[in-house]
């Protein structure tokens, strides 16, 4: 998309390095690899330098504001996964979401139709 990106992707949890703890609000699992946020601000950080480089630029690239949502099951990944594929198609950019050079699906044929 020109002006926005969106991506569907799954962090890594290791089962051996989660922790588990008590508290008033029940369990808590802790993990030593990283969070949502320090992997999208990772992500957001290394595109926006990358993207300044290509284009010869300096200053912020992204907005500070993201919308980023946890998927809880199967159902709601493969609606996600159709609505994020669609997008160049809704906004009139391709025909097909196939057609649309920047998409790429890892294990497309894992995903429902």
């Amino acid at each position: 998309m020109s002006n926005h990106a969106h991506v569907v992707f799954k962090p890594f949890v290791d089962p051996r390095s989660l922790s588990e703890t008590q508290t008033d609000g029940g369990l808590r699992f802790e993990s030593e690899q990283p969070t949502m946020d320090v992997i999208m601000k990772s992500l957001k950080g290394y595109t926006a330098r990358r993207a300044n480089q290509l284009l010869n630029r300096t200053g912020q690239f992204w907005d500070t504001e993201s919308y980023d949502h946890e998927i809880r099951d199967e159902g709601e990944f493969s609606r996600i996964v159709k609505y994020v594929r669609n997008n160049p198609v809704k906004a009139g950019i391709v025909k097909d979401w196939r057609d649309y050079p920047w998409t790429w699906v890892k294990g497309e044929a894992t995903l429902k139709p």
